[in-house]
Formats: C-alpha cells, structure tokens, sequence
C-alpha cells in the first residue's frame, strides 16, 4: 500500500508540474499593443532617453507616414528618424513589417507543434502508468 501511496504522490506531483509548465507555453504577453510606438532606427530599438523633439522644419522634411512621429538624437551629428508604430518599418514608416506576416505563421506551427508533443506525451504517460498498475496487479 505504501509503494502505491508514493506512487500516487509522484504521479501527481508530475502531472501538476505538466500542468504549469503547458499552461506556462500558451500564456500570451500583457504587453502586446498593436498600436503602440517602437522607436527604431534601422530597426534597432533607439533608447528613449536620447531622444529629443523635432524641428517643424524637420518634421516636414522627413515626413514621417502611416502615424509615425519624427525624433532627433545626437550622434556625432544631429540625426533624425521616425519612431514607427510597431506594424511599419523604414526610413518614413512607409513600408509594412514582414516579420507581422511571417512570424505569425511560424507562431502557430509551434503552438501546434507544441500541442501535439504534448498530447502525445500525455498519452504515453498515461499508458506507462496503466503497464505500472497492471504490473503491480499481477505482482500481487
């Protein structure tokens, strides 16, 4: 009886840990707004306590598209760039970002992937388990 209790203890204490961690790896992040501004300068992310305003001048010379807003850092020189919504890319925000359509694909296909290892896993424990209880059965 007692090789059956720590069994069922160890059993689970696995499955709550599958559990947490398969929960864990669908989880999506909080922080994930479409329609927030990412600064980037060739698509680096520009650290926002170098940024300074624009000139009007500026602004209308480099006319930032598709919402984006002009900034000005020093860099040896003055240098200026648009601070894209995170969908665009470019020197003007004028160009929509790939990685949107693509990543996203790749995304789903190890989501998917994820699930199946997962059930498959799932389906050979549960199996291992019922050849364990089976044996303790027989053993008895």
């Amino acid at each position: 009886m007692k090789a059956n209790m720590s069994l069922a203890t160890l059993l689970f204490s696995f499955f709550s840990l599958l559990l947490v961690y398969t929960e864990g790896c669908i989880r999506s992040s909080g922080n994930s707004n479409p329609d927030k501004l990412t600064y980037k300068v060739n698509n680096q992310t520009d650290p926002e306590n170098h940024r300074l305003d624009c000139t009007d001048n500026e602004t209308q010379a480099l006319a930032c598209l598709n919402g984006g807003s002009c900034f000005a850092v020093y860099v040896a020189d003055r240098v200026v760039e648009c601070a894209c919504l995170n969908k665009y890319i470019g020197k003007r925000c004028e160009m929509i970002d790939p990685e949107i359509i693509f990543d996203q694909s790749a995304r789903e296909k190890v989501v998917r992937i994820g699930f199946i290892s997962g059930f498959i896993a799932l389906i050979i424990l549960l199996v291992i388990v019922i050849l364990i209880l089976i044996w303790c059965k027989i053993r008895r």
